[in-house]
């Protein structure tokens, strides 16, 4: 299923053309187009579900977690443990190279 979205219809418009103004004309007038174009947006079904998804409510995190982590930044008491952080980035890198070796 595909869903269409006419820019016209959201109040996008094309500007109007202006016509180069006559030898001795300071002034430059307006055209009107002759047909209005319409421009179309089809969003495949895989792409409006990443759409809502961006929307819905994500409960893959700890809110509350992420709250206290924002806290402790802001007043200047969040500590980073280099050690662990350099530990599993080691762990991390041997078993992706690991993986790549395998095949």
């Amino acid at each position: 299923m595909k869903t269409g979205l006419d820019l016209n219809s959201i109040g996008v418009s094309q500007p109007g053309l202006e016509r180069p103004s006559r030898a001795g004309s300071s002034s430059t007038t307006a055209v009107a187009p002759t047909s209005v174009p319409s421009d179309r947006v089809d969003l495949s079904e895989q792409a409006q579900r990443l759409s809502s998804a961006g929307t819905s409510v994500n409960s893959d995190f700890d809110l509350e977690k992420v709250e206290r982590i924002k806290n402790a930044i802001r007043n200047g008491e969040f500590k980073v443990d280099a050690g662990a952080i350099a530990d599993k980035l080691i762990r991390q890198a041997s078993e992706l190279l690991g993986a790549s070796t395998a095949h």
